[in-house]
């Protein structure tokens, strides 16, 4: 499959008066995103603390006490999201949520099949100031790899998009698509993790797609914040655009960022390219003195 159509959201950090109502506009991201013609959708990182909004106040005042408090809506949110995929028939990487095991809390994203069985998860896999300093998340220790009709993917939480040998593991896992789901509280945040999802872009040659949370959220702690955009970004070479933009969204408007992938374009970048940063990487690893 050499052209696919993915779906990125800016997901707003909406208050809700039920689960129902959440889970209706979840319905209503994947349809969009079914109509637009797409395969896959990706919704953000931590876009599930929306669920908070229908905890107690004292629970949402405190970040730890509502990432620990959000386990009761677990089985729901997961149900909801495998209906989803039955249903509309798409690949969807939930919104990542903050799972315990014991005293850990993982920050999770699952990945959901077309016939909505659960292919499995990946979680954060390096951890930002305010996670290591302020809760009790734990960073993951193994990249997972998921596949599709057009090849094999990999998700790179927010944060774990900054750093390239994270990503080059996934490359070389075969991974063809790059899904990065982020949360950040400030455009400077927000331009960290797309600088950093364009570099991995440019040095493996490769799709990256990243989403968004979007709006303020002062009911609660964590993500009372949210700023940035849904992006497609390629290499600036041949057959892209000199910026290496695909699309991108109007920055902190809640929408549904749809664009196609020509795999067959980056293949061919890769062979015909102006650079060839993916065939050169590892002459990185020769010897070199520091003159």
């Amino acid at each position: 499959m050499s052209k696919t159509v993915i779906s990125s959201l800016q997901l707003p950090m909406d208050q809700y008066a039920s689960f129902a109502d959440w889970a209706q506009d979840m319905d209503r991201w994947v349809k969009q995103a079914k109509e637009d013609g797409a395969a896959l959708v990706l919704f953000p990182e931590y876009g599930s603390l929306a669920l908070g909004s229908l905890l107690p106040e004292d629970d949402r005042q405190d970040g730890e006490r509502m990432l620990r408090a959000m386990q009761k809506f677990l089985p729901d949110f997961q149900n909801t999201f495998e209906t989803l995929a039955r249903q509309y028939g798409l690949t969807i990487v939930a919104s990542s949520f903050p799972v315990t095991q014991g005293d850990i809390i993982y920050n999770r994203a699952f990945v959901y099949a077309p016939d909505g069985h659960l292919q499995g998860h990946q979680d954060k896999l390096i951890l930002t100031r305010f996670e290591r300093e302020r809760t009790s998340v734990q960073a993951g220790q193994t990249i997972k790899m998921f596949d599709a009709p057009f090849g094999r993917f990999a998700i790179a939480i927010c944060f774990d998009s900054e750093f390239p040998v994270i990503v080059r593991k996934m490359v070389d896992a075969d991974a063809r698509l790059i899904l990065v789901p982020s949360c950040t509280g400030s455009m400077a945040g927000f331009h960290r993790v797309r600088i950093g999802c364009q570099a991995r872009a440019l040095e493996n040659q490769i799709p990256v797609v990243q989403s968004a949370t979007v709006g303020p959220a002062p009911w609660q702690k964590i993500a009372d914040t949210n700023h940035g955009s849904a992006g497609f970004y390629g290499p600036p070479d041949h057959g892209f655009s000199s910026d290496g933009i695909i699309a991108l969204g109007a920055a902190d408007e809640p929408c549904v960022v749809s664009a196609t992938i020509d795999f067959d374009a980056f293949d061919n970048v890769r062979r015909n390219g102006h650079v060839l940063n993916w065939s050169y990487w590892t002459e990185q690893d020769r010897k070199m003195e520091v003159a």
